[in-house]
């Protein structure tokens, strides 16, 4: 449901005319919020994205095997330990995925509250969306990724 809602608020902005003049009454100061880069610039994003390609490294090393023969077999013996560390690595994707969702909105929420935002939008990787920066929507990113440091 929360998908339809954004798709929605996105066509609309599409089909909206040309925001107003800033000193116009009926103005909308909207802002948006580049959640893929606020993830990729998170230190434990980093951390368990190294944490999980040396984890794949191990499991899908051809060890002694010399011919693609010897290391389909071997990838055939570790069949059970790549999906469970493949299972382990999806859990933690989605709980961080919670967390900082939750973060990026109170630190959104706040960034909205001082630069006297009427809303913002959150442009994410799992949310259809339209070109929201031709829009005339505020970039916001850097603003809320300062108050996310400040929220530690």
């Amino acid at each position: 449901m929360r998908k339809f809602y954004l798709f929605l608020a996105a066509v609309l902005l599409m089909l909206a005319p040309p925001p107003a003049r800033a000193d116009s009454p009926t103005a909308l100061s909207i802002g948006i919020v580049d959640v893929n880069r606020i993830i990729q610039e998170q230190p434990e994003y980093q951390q368990y994205s190294q944490q999980y390609m040396d984890e794949r490294k191990k499991l899908f090393d051809p060890g002694k095997a010399k011919t693609s023969a010897q290391f389909k077999n071997v990838l055939v013996q570790r069949r059970n330990e790549i999906q469970e560390a493949e299972e382990k690595w999806g859990k933690i994707k989605q709980q961080f995925i919670v967390d900082i969702t939750t973060r990026i909105q109170k630190a959104s929420d706040q960034v909205m509250k001082d630069k006297k935002l009427d809303f913002v939008l959150m442009d994410a990787p799992w949310y259809p969306g339209a070109p929201l920066h031709q829009s005339g929507a505020v970039d916001i990113t850097t603003d809320v990724l300062l108050a996310l440091k400040n929220q530690k």
